[in-house]
């Protein structure tokens, strides 16, 4: 389990795929219903909110000061580092 001051939850639609934010802290994501917990690179943000797609594939997570960031539940955790700052694709196993 982990605990924290969460600012926003989201989930797949069948809630196997789950993102959490703590506010002025680390994005949190599951892909097995919440039993196992991984903490997703990018550092302590003061998060506003996250969304998943219906499927769980697809993430998104919003800071107070407008940056948005993207991540997608695909094998393995790699970075794309030709992107820009504001946006980041992290592939996650």
């Amino acid at each position: 389990n982990i605990t924290g001051m969460w600012n926003s939850v989201a989930s797949s639609a069948d809630g196997s795929k789950l993102i959490v934010a703590e506010y002025g802290g680390h994005i949190y994501t599951s892909i097995d219903s919440g039993e196992t917990w991984s903490q997703q690179p990018g550092g302590k943000q003061l998060w506003k909110s996250v969304a998943s797609s219906a499927d769980g594939t697809k993430l998104v997570a919003v800071e107070y000061n407008g940056n948005i960031y993207t991540r997608s539940f695909i094998n393995p955790i790699t970075t794309t580092p030709n992107k820009p700052p504001n946006l980041i694709e992290i592939k996650l196993s």
